[in-house]
């Protein structure tokens, strides 16, 4: 069963740094999304792997762009919400 994960990254320095990473991100078939933030990380990772080897490995590649902190998911009380126009709605009117 795949273990999935979140990575914080933190990439120090050049500009150019970031956007090797970008370009190559995109190619790593674990990585479900990922979210340039603001703070002191970088990036925000979620990702899918198999073993804790695939792990392993997953954080190595990560690693050559920066320092990364990495949660492991053990269950998900909400998967998924889309926010609706009543979340909106209410939200407006104060409720």
């Amino acid at each position: 069963m795949p273990i999935l994960i979140f990575v914080r990254l933190s990439i120090a320095g050049q500009e150019s740094t970031v956007r090797a990473f970008q370009l190559q991100v995109v190619k790593w078939m674990e990585v479900l999304e990922c979210h340039r933030v603001t703070g002191s990380d970088s990036f925000i990772v979620k990702a899918r792997v198999v073993s804790v080897e695939h792990l392993e490995r997953f954080l190595d590649k990560l690693g050559h762009y920066g320092t990364t902190s990495t949660s492991t998911v053990l269950s998900s009380p909400v998967q998924q919400r889309i926010i609706t126009e009543k979340v909106i709605d209410d939200f407006h009117d104060g409720a």
